[in-house]
């Protein structure tokens, strides 16, 4: 109902209705128009006669407010991840635009971080291996321009096979 109201831009709940039937699921006018109901008493719609309107300050992101029901109404915005309007209060007032957007940039940082944390994790233990490799075993690697090897590549890629070789069998072995 969310999308497709983005979709339209203004519909009544019947339309809403018709066009979500034609997906295959089925729901009722009056359903859309109690859900509309509390968007609009969150803030998220406004009304022109018969037709609904997404308010554009209101847009938080992508996922659709949720109506929740327990002894009372409300509406959560998984976007914010907080409820934004209790049956029983005035209409909730928007929240300020810069911050709905900040909120969004936030979690979009927070996984880049968890991403750019996995990737270095990654790369710390690549180092480990190769120090494990130069130091303990002796082994060398050559490189452009470098000065000395303590191996050549033909040893050095022979001793890596056999390591691989032997963690493979550590893992088939555990």
């Amino acid at each position: 109902m969310w999308r497709t109201l983005r979709i339209l831009g203004r519909a009544t709940p019947e339309q809403i209705a018709a066009q979500v039937a034609a997906t295959g699921t089925k729901v009722l006018a009056s359903s859309v128009q109690r859900y509309f109901r509390d968007l609009k008493n969150a803030g998220y719609l406004e009304r022109d006669g018969r037709y609904y309107i997404l308010t554009p300050k209101r847009y938080t992101g992508p996922r659709p407010p949720m109506v929740q029901r327990t002894e009372i109404r409300q509406v959560y915005d998984p976007n914010l991840d907080k409820v934004v309007w209790v049956s029983g209060e005035e209409e909730a007032q928007p929240e300020c635009q810069e911050l709905t957007w900040l909120r969004i940039e936030r979690e979009q940082l927070q996984e880049q971080l968890e991403l750019l944390q996995a990737t270095v994790a990654c790369y710390r233990a690549d180092a480990e291996r190769y120090r494990h490799i130069v130091n303990v075993l002796g082994m060398g690697i050559s490189l452009p321009g470098s000065c000395s090897v303590t191996k050549t590549a033909e040893e050095t890629n022979a001793a890596l096979d056999a390591l691989i070789a032997e963690e493979a069998m550590k893992r088939a072995c555990a």
